[in-house]
């Protein structure tokens, strides 16, 4: 991909991003309360769904494919018989490193970011919280709280 190609799509990316939550904002979906607390309103708690899909379960998810892909490549890359006066090996070993440590760093990003908002998706949709019984609303509390923090140890 070539620099400006890749300018671009950052530039795409982060105006979409950019202009999703101004619109957000601007139309009053989103505001703060006088005690602080963050709302949504009424009818329009879709756009949560929709910012928890679009922006952080998609692209983190894509990035793990694409990851595990270049991980995959790497391995039969290095089992491959190379002959040596093709391949510089130091520079081969680099690139190795390299695209292994891709390969964790997004591993670890997958792992830490992917299961609270899956869990929280899930919540909004497959559970009543009306229905469920104390002990069970204590549980999902708790396993939230423990995938936030796992969320927040990502960085």
């Amino acid at each position: 991909m070539s620099k400006q190609r890749a300018a671009f799509l950052c530039t795409i990316i982060w105006g979409v991003s950019f202009g999703f939550v101004s619109y957000v904002w601007a139309f009053n979906i989103v505001f703060v309360t006088e005690d602080c607390m963050l709302h949504m309103t009424g009818q329009r708690k879709y756009f949560y769904e929709i910012f928890m899909i679009v922006f952080c379960v998609l692209p983190v998810t894509s990035s793990l494919f694409v990851s595990i892909y270049l991980f995959r490549l790497t391995r039969q890359k290095r089992s491959a018989p190379v002959a040596s006066s093709q391949v510089d090996m130091p520079t081969f070993r680099n690139k190795v490193k390299s695209l292994v440590f891709i390969f964790a760093t997004t591993a670890w990003t997958s792992f830490s970011l992917l299961p609270y908002r899956i869990f929280n998706i899930c919540r909004i949709h497959l559970f009543d919280w009306e229905a469920l019984d104390c002990e069970t609303r204590d549980i999902m509390n708790w396993l939230a709280w423990m995938l936030l923090y796992l969320l927040t140890v990502n960085p």
